[in-house]
């Protein structure tokens, strides 16, 4: 063996144990910009769309989508099984669905109420409910959400998932969800419910019913004295008493111009008939949404020459306004001021007869 066999074997021993301390003793690299990404979206709580008094349509649509979606596993608590006992009809409403309950709880406001509306984005009726809950949040600092149902069957279900999210009270909007209404309160007489062109049915309910046949008069002495054609019209969305209320008092109207007058102003749309078990006969969409409805309707009052039509007939009556500026005729609008909520034809408008819902939701709710 050499004089340098010893420092030989000894460096290379340095060089393997150096070896294996860099390669044991490495750090794991630092996250790159996608994983980063990621966690901060699951960090992230939540969060509720901002309402808005008018909503536009693709929130509408938002809301909607949210609710098809699964429902986010909650906690084994007693509430969250009670809650899947009694919730049997999937995700109707968006409120905190994907917040867990001690999440939900310590972010909600005290308070939380619930609109039940067919339809929003009509411009008038249903809209007009949800903003007095917008003034309700706007004044009284509580939180509301709105559950969209056109179907009165299944509006049970609705209140009951209202109930089951710890809801403290609920406002329906039209006499169609009267009965689901009743059963609710029966049910749940500790919660307050309201239910507007519905008179009152139990202790905890307060029916919000309107004197509209005086403005809708006015509307029809109004439309007598500015036809041109002596020909004007009215039509509704169904064949119920809110709806026919406007309707009758408009026939009054017109035939009070005539006796004033001397005229022989002519009303197509409707006539009372006292033999008539549902009081008279008139022109009905059928419902209040398929804006096709509307534009057929007013197509066929404009051939016998009628040039003023007053349509109760919610987003139906959006579609008269497309032939009515086809065919240079004037529109009395019903519920809002549908010269300011329906802007795209505001130099239709003749008038409006006013039915101040949203007033009477916030009264109700505060």
């Amino acid at each position: 063996m050499t004089k340098y066999t010893q420092p030989l074997w000894l460096l290379i021993a340095i060089g393997l144990l150096v070896g294996l301390t860099a390669c044991g003793g490495a750090q794991p690299a630092a996250p790159g910009a996608n994983q980063t990404e990621v966690e901060s979206k699951e960090a992230a709580p939540a969060q509720q769309a901002e309402p808005t008094a008018t909503p536009a349509e693709e929130a509408v649509e938002e809301v909607e989508a949210e609710a098809e979606q699964p429902e986010a596993e909650a906690p084994a608590t007693e509430a969250a099984a009670s809650a899947e006992t009694d919730d049997d009809t999937g995700d109707l409403i968006s409120a905190a669905e994907t917040q867990s309950e001690t999440a939900a709880a310590a972010e909600m406001p005290a308070r939380q109420y619930g609109l039940i509306v067919s339809q929003l984005n009509d411009k008038g009726f249903n809209d007009l409910a949800w903003a007095g809950m917008q003034q309700v949040v706007a004044e009284l600092g509580v939180a509301v959400q709105f559950a969209q149902d056109t179907n009165p069957a299944t509006a049970q279900a609705r209140i009951k998932q209202f109930i089951n999210h710890g809801y403290d009270g609920i406002v329906a909007v039209g006499l169609e969800y009267g009965p689901a209404v009743k059963t609710a309160a029966q049910v749940h007489p500790d919660v307050p419910f309201a239910i507007v062109d519905f008179p009152n049915q139990t202790a905890n309910d307060r029916g919000l019913l309107f004197d509209v046949d005086e403005p809708a008069f006015m509307a029809g002495y109004l439309a007598a004295g500015m036809s041109q054609s002596g020909v004007v019209c009215t039509y509704g969305g169904r064949k119920i008493p809110p709806v026919m209320i406007f309707m009758v008092g408009f026939e009054h109207g017109v035939a009070y111009y005539n006796q004033q007058n001397q005229a022989e102003v002519q009303l197509l749309g409707w006539q009372t008939d006292p033999a008539n078990p549902s009081g008279g006969e008139g022109v009905f969409a059928g419902n209040f949404t398929d804006q096709n409805f509307g534009r057929a309707i007013a197509e066929e009052f404009a051939a016998p020459g009628c040039d003023i039509i007053f349509p109760v007939a919610g987003g139906v009556g959006l579609g008269t306004a497309e032939v009515a500026e086809e065919n240079g005729l004037t529109l009395i609008g019903v519920d809002a001021d549908q010269s300011l909520s329906n802007p795209d034809y505001a130099d239709l408008y003749l008038t409006s007869v006013i039915k101040h819902i949203d007033q009477v939701v916030f009264e109700a709710v505060s």
